[in-house]
């Protein structure tokens, strides 16, 4: 319909014509079943979105200046929370995607360095994105344990997720009492991140080397559409990917420059680069140590997932 839409606007410029907000849906086997739906599902990832999760980050917003955090951060950060609101409004996925992109490349810009965007980017999110992986896992494995009706089973059971550092968990608790295959697996997996921090090691490397490989097919993915307009279908999943990876930073960085920031590279103020030079120093402090470790980093994507 977009398509219909863009050749509409030619012969008729002078009208606003729109996609409507809902549309009939009539299925060909049974058409008494047919009803309204809305026209334009959130198809690029779902975000919370409550009076809480308003008023926790208005909060940390009104903090910034108060930490002494320089303008250029701020507008930095103001300006990509605008292109995700612009691309999270459009219902074009080329108009998404490059929206995405511009407000996370711009989080990656430096005026002081002759080092590209995109090569930041390629360095500093997997490094960013792998200070909170292990943790990030753990939790989605303790919400599966309650979803499935585990917890009876694991008196520690709790959010704290300590009970999941310990091996014991999985070898007594867990796979003795679950047929679930893939919850089994999955056991085996974290089990060994609990009794080998090596494991561990190995699993955030595969991670990082993952996310640089995926930010390269995205900045490929985005390259033809800004130099030969293209316009391609197949980008649901890009385009959710961009717009996580979005999310994420904004939310880690509020979190970082509204709490207690420090001016890492002493240039006498508080910056972005100091958030990406203290992710750098925290994967490095905590490589080789017990997934406990891992356990006690604050996940920012708490606050909108």
């Amino acid at each position: 319909m977009s398509n219909d839409l863009d050749i509409y606007h030619l012969g008729f410029n002078d009208q606003l014509i729109t996609i409507g907000p809902k549309a009939v849906v009539v299925g060909t086997k049974d058409p008494s079943k047919a009803s309204t739906l809305p026209s334009n599902y959130q198809i690029d990832g779902y975000i919370r979105s409550s009076k809480e999760v308003f008023e926790s980050l208005l909060k940390k917003f009104n903090k910034l200046k108060r930490n002494n955090v320089e303008e250029e951060s701020i507008d930095k950060i103001l300006s990509a929370i605008r292109y995700l609101r612009t691309g999270s409004e459009s219902p074009e996925l080329e108009t998404k995607l490059l929206n995405y992109w511009i407000g996370l490349e711009y989080i990656f810009t430096s005026f002081n360095t002759d080092e590209k965007p995109i090569e930041r980017m390629r360095h500093y999110l997997p490094v960013c994105h792998a200070v909170i992986y292990p943790k990030r896992n753990l939790f989605g494995f303790h919400k599966s344990l309650e979803r499935v009706g585990m917890t009876s089973f694991i008196p520690t059971w709790n959010s704290s997720l300590h009970y999941l550092t310990r091996p014991n968990t999985y070898t007594l608790q867990i796979i003795p009492n679950t047929s679930n295959e893939l919850l089994k697996f999955r056991s085996e997996f974290y089990k060994s991140w609990a009794e080998n921090p090596g494991n561990i090691d190995k699993a955030i490397t595969k991670h990082i080397q993952n996310l640089e490989w995926n930010i390269t097919r995205l900045y490929r993915i985005r390259n033809p559409i800004v130099h030969n307009a293209a316009v391609t279908n197949s980008i649901y999943a890009n385009v959710s990917h961009i717009k996580y990876y979005l999310t994420f930073i904004l939310n880690s960085l509020l979190e970082y420059l509204s709490e207690i920031p420090i001016d890492v590279n002493s240039d006498g103020k508080i910056s972005i680069d100091d958030y990406f030079i203290t992710q750098d120093i925290i994967l490095g402090s905590l490589k080789g140590k017990p997934i406990r470790e891992y356990v006690k980093v604050n996940n920012p994507m708490e606050i909108l997932h």
